[in-house]
């Protein structure tokens, strides 16, 4: 095995630079099944990052069945790596949904503290924006800087400042994904439905509120699924 192959790591998150790393590593290598990779001591200083983040990559490649982790023996090749770009770009798709998941249930809490707490300024302001959203995405382009303005008056109807910095963390790893899964127009038919989340909680109708905001969620696994299939 040679540990001195050259390996590149790009601008992805963390986890998903070492994973690719790893897959780099199996190619450059011609490692086959059956063959040991490096240990986790290894390749923390190979890629100079933290235990952890080895730790995620593997089992993120063990989830995809790349390789197994044989318990006090170490990490083995199970299936070859033919295309490691496009092994890649599945494993962020499935911490794409994950993600998603964890934001959904977190925005759900929001909009049942806002419909709860929100003063009638501040749900006039969320239509403003929900507004504005929905009118530059008629021009067939997804305007993310409306959505993001969207989400964050969202949040401070909430009245939470612990779930406002939850959800913007988890939505900075979120953009990440999106950036490299997708064109920003592929979400273009999202805008209507932020429109129904200000209307229902302005109308104090928590019912439609919490119907579009998952109908939004919806959307978005319909976008990752067009993907997969190439469309």
């Amino acid at each position: 095995m040679n540990m001195e192959t050259p390996l590149t790591i790009e601008k992805e998150p963390l986890h998903v630079k070492v994973t690719r790393a790893i897959l780099k590593h199996i190619r450059a290598n011609n490692l086959k099944p059956g063959d040991k990779l490096p240990s986790e001591r290894q390749m923390v200083v190979m890629f100079d990052v933290g235990r952890n983040t080895v730790r995620e990559a593997i089992s993120m490649l063990q989830e995809e069945g790349i390789v197994e982790v044989v318990t006090h023996s170490g990490t083995f090749v199970r299936k070859e790596v033919f295309d490691d770009g496009q092994m890649v770009v599945a494993l962020m798709k499935v911490n794409y949904c994950d993600l998603l998941d964890i934001k959904m249930w977190l925005e759900q809490l929001a909009i049942r503290r806002a419909n709860e707490y929100a003063t009638p300024q501040q749900l006039d302001l969320l239509i403003e924006y929900a507004h504005n959203l929905e009118k530059r995405g008629k021009n067939n382009t997804y305007p993310l800087e409306a959505d993001h303005l969207f989400h964050r008056q969202l949040l401070a109807c909430a009245g939470s400042s612990t779930l406002s910095q939850l959800v913007l963390s988890l939505n900075e790893q979120i953009n990440r994904y999106t950036s490299m899964l997708a064109s920003d127009g592929s979400w273009i038919n999202t805008t209507p439905y932020h429109m129904d989340i200000a209307r229902g909680l302005k109308e104090g109708n928590l019912s439609i509120a919490l119907a579009a905001h998952a109908y939004i969620r919806e959307l978005d696994i319909e976008v990752l699924n067009k993907l997969d299939k190439g469309e």
